[in-house]
């Protein structure tokens, strides 16, 4: 091993051991992380605030009460009964049984996550370089049909010191993003990152930064369409390098032009496979994602996207599909097909033996539209001018929404 290479590990190492220190700092250790400044020209996608009270890594507690292995803790209609949705021909979906209640810890108010909700957090995005009007949310759903095309990507932006030609990747990286109607990224924590506002052709981003010692979520969102509610949920719990930055999940919800409302949800989970981070994939990562899907009790055609960090098999995605109903729009399009997003073919994976599947796109089962898949492509696993764009691949689909107008949809909270 060269010295170079040396000097540079021994730097990273220094570097997370300080963040990490500073990271249990109560400077830096909230959550709940409002944008402010969204109307501003200088920093048009704002800086954070800490907003309300959230425990600390270290004094963090699992609800112990309820158990997400037992069906009849989460609905009365089990996720897991095959007769609980209504499946019709070519890969089309609809849900007559779903029901959205919680599991009994969270219930019972023993959540965290039981804040108040932040009135800053209901904005509207920005263009990249001006203010966006405030956008009404649709009163209900269009009675319509219509597609969606959307991509999610690791984009390995961490610091420069632990990744390779980052600059050089991001600035080939937008000319692969135009053709999509959304796009969720996550690892833009370096600015390098801000090339993409000029080399494509999106009107609305958003990208969830936040001050402090820490790193950003690192999460963000591209549309064609306007952003008109954005939201955010932080993990409350980590273990080692993912301590440097506030992972959490990032909500969107998009005014598609034919649909009306559609609601996006990014993340980024727990990396490693030591059994700690699987206990904090399933107690808290699952559990997040979960209560924030259920606090926000949309009608809207709803997609979650991300890098997971765990393939289908693993216990904590088995758990994540307990908790929710969703649809793995790969896995039902190509079910003989691994799918991998990490790949020895990847020159960045070169060393890795195997491949994985780490990153997801998923719609939730709902009874208040029908979804057809209708393509899914595993993305950006060829290099361009010599590199490739990540050391993960990317993952697109292409999805048809028909809402339907149902009692349920009628009696929703959201239409009265």
């Amino acid at each position: 091993m060269g010295k170079t290479v040396i000097i540079k590990k021994l730097l990273a190492l220094g570097l997370l051991g300080l963040l990490t220190a500073c990271g249990q700092s109560p400077m830096v250790a909230g959550a709940f992380y409002g944008q402010q400044g969204l109307n501003s020209q200088i920093n048009p996608y704002g800086s954070a605030q800490t907003s309300g009270a959230y425990p600390t890594d270290s004094s963090y507690g699992f609800a112990s009460t309820g158990s997400y292995t037992d069906p009849n803790a989460y609905a009365t209609n089990s996720y897991t009964d095959p007769n609980a949705y209504n499946t019709t021909p070519q890969n089309t979906y609809t849900s007559n049984n779903y029901d959205a209640s919680l599991p009994p810890d969270v219930a019972s108010g023993n959540s965290a996550y039981n804040l108040p909700a932040d009135p800053a957090l209901a904005q509207p995005s920005p263009t990249p370089s001006a203010a966006t009007p405030m956008t009404p949310v649709p009163a209900q759903l269009k009675d319509s049909k219509g597609e969606l095309k959307i991509l999610t990507l690791n984009v390995w932006g961490l610091p420069s010191i632990l990744v390779k030609d980052r600059k050089a990747r991001f600035e080939r990286l937008g000319q692969t993003l135009n053709d999509y109607d959304v796009v969720t990224l996550q690892e833009t924590f370096s600015n390098d990152i801000e090339v993409l506002r000029k080399s494509t052709r999106f009107p609305y981003h958003l990208r969830w930064n936040n001050s402090g010692l820490k790193l950003g979520s690192g999460l963000y969102v591209l549309s064609k369409y306007p952003i008109i509610r954005n939201d955010f949920r932080q993990f409350g719990n980590c273990t080692v390098a993912d301590c440097l930055a506030r992972k959490g999940v990032l909500f969107t919800r998009i005014d598609h032009p034919s649909l009306g409302a559609i609601d996006v949800y990014t993340t980024h989970y727990q990396a490693e496979n030591k059994p700690v981070a699987e206990k904090i994939r399933i107690n808290e990562d699952n559990k997040v994602l979960q209560e924030f899907i259920a606090q926000n009790n949309s009608p809207y055609p709803t997609v979650i996207t991300g890098d997971f960090n765990m393939i289908p098999d693993y216990p904590e995605y088995l758990d994540l599909n307990r908790r929710l109903p969703l649809i793995d729009v790969w896995r039902t399009l190509h079910p003989q097909d691994p799918g991998y997003t990490s790949d020895p073919s990847n020159l960045y994976k070169k060393g890795k033996t195997q491949g994985t599947r780490l990153d997801y796109i998923h719609v939730l089962k709902q009874n208040t539209y029908k979804t057809s898949l209708i393509e899914a492509q595993v993305t950006h696993n060829k290099p361009i001018e010599g590199y490739f764009l990540s050391d993960h691949f990317g993952v697109s689909a292409r999805l048809q929404f028909e809402t339907l107008y149902s009692t349920e949809l009628k009696n929703h909270p959201s239409q009265k």
